[in-house]
């Protein structure tokens, strides 16, 4: 899965949502999985602690563009469960920390070796 490490990288991930989901729709919902893509981003070993698949560690995390009210694990939608530990970007460009449950199935982006 893709790795986004700057700002620059945010607005390449941003321009293949659009390419890949199509234009942004205002009919669909925010969160619905044709807005976002999953990235290479998880915080599955240890809660918080977010890092790129090949275990590198997310290292702007505190200042990525996040949808407010994110990142929030939303815990308060789950009976306090926590199921959000995969990282996605939206068609506008923020991130969330969104759920791995395959009911929620979101498109995903790849990274070609060496980039």
């Amino acid at each position: 899965l893709a790795k986004v490490r700057n700002e620059a990288e945010v607005e390449e991930m941003e321009a293949a949502a659009l390419y890949f989901l199509g234009p942004r729709d205002p009919a669909l919902r925010e969160f619905d999985p044709d807005n976002w893509i999953w990235l290479g981003g998880n915080d599955e070993a240890e809660e918080g602690t977010w890092v790129w698949n090949d275990g590198t560690p997310i290292e702007w995390f505190d200042t990525m563009p996040w949808r407010p009210p994110n990142p929030d694990n939303a815990a308060r939608l789950n009976g306090g469960k926590i199921t959000q530990k995969v990282l996605s970007i939206s068609k506008w460009g923020q991130f969330d920390d969104s759920y791995d449950d395959w009911k929620r199935a979101r498109a995903f982006a790849c990274q070609c070796p060496g980039t």
